[in-house]
């Protein structure tokens, strides 16, 4: 899609239930970054499993997606180097047209879906909600946070 230069045309991209992870999206970044800017509005990334901080910070950035309206990571599997990440990408002012986040229930380490082996660092999540001011993302209007869990360590 890419090669055939459709991959620009595209608004709304749905992965949930893909099991995308950091590989998977590294692959699909590279082509984001051969066709940007892209005019994207909404990516669903549902039920992945993202380790790496890198893999937000090659694909939220305002020059590859910088209409992004709508950001669901609803049931990832997130690790909090992932969060720190994400926080990053928000500060920098990376998605200047993000409306809506989801990241309910976000699943630390566990997989399937529900299995819950380890909770997320209070720094990641104190760090993640520090992102979240007006002149970072000035149209942010709803954010899912349900289910979110932090630990002090």
């Amino acid at each position: 899609a890419t090669r055939a230069g459709r991959l620009s045309c595209l608004q709304s991209l749905n992965l949930k239930s893909t099991r995308m992870n950091d590989e998977k999206m590294e692959i699909l970044s590279s082509a984001f970054a051969e066709a940007k800017p892209l005019k994207i509005e909404c990516l669903l990334l549902c039920r992945s499993v993202f380790g790496s901080g890198e893999t937000f910070s090659s694909l939220l950035r305002s020059d590859t997606v910088p209409f992004l309206q709508e950001l669901q990571l609803n049931h990832c599997c997130l690790s909090s180097a992932a969060w720190r990440a994400l926080a990053e990408r928000l500060k920098a002012g990376e998605l200047p047209s993000l409306e809506s986040l989801g990241l309910e229930w976000p699943l630390g380490w566990g997989w399937p879906p529900y299995e819950l082996k380890s909770r997320l660092e209070q720094e990641a999540v104190v760090s993640f909600a520090g992102a979240l001011v007006r002149s970072a993302v000035p149209r942010l209007k709803n954010l899912n946070l349900k289910g979110v869990w932090a630990n002090r360590h």
